[in-house]
């Protein structure tokens, strides 16, 4: 006969653990929300495609999404751009790992065309052994 195990206080699991646990399920729900209605306001005409995705489940937005900022190409919406960005740490189940690269290449792009940190002289960075001070001469 297999003894009973006690159901009882587990000490690995505190109130704390379940307090982010609840959290996090809240923000990736909030981002969820965020990147649903961002697609219904730029996609006006597709609300029936996006409300159907919707109720299959709400992480499948994000693949949705994806597949729509790759369908654009270079004339992706910023606000779209920046709502699938503040998503990205939601974004561990998808199982297309292209588009997550895709994301993660515009970002790139972005923040390169931004910084001028990226223009660095040639021969500052021969002279520093590929480090950039800006200081030095």
């Amino acid at each position: 006969m297999v003894p009973k195990q006690k159901t009882g206080y587990n000490p690995l699991f505190t109130k704390e653990m379940a307090a982010t646990i609840r959290k996090t399920a809240k923000d990736c729900d909030t981002s969820c929300r965020t990147v649903k209605s961002t697609l219904l306001s730029l996609y006006p005409n597709e609300q029936e495609a996006i409300e159907k995705i919707w109720r299959k489940g709400k992480r499948r937005i994000f693949s949705y999404a994806l597949r729509k900022m790759e369908c654009e190409g270079d004339n992706v919406s910023k606000e779209l751009l920046q709502v699938l960005v503040n998503a990205r740490s939601f974004m561990n189940n998808i199982s297309d790992i292209k588009y997550y690269n895709l994301l993660d290449t515009k970002v790139a792009t972005l923040i390169s065309s931004k910084t001028t940190l990226m223009k660095v002289p040639k021969k500052t960075m021969e002279n520093n052994k590929g480090i950039w001070r800006p200081f030095d001469v």
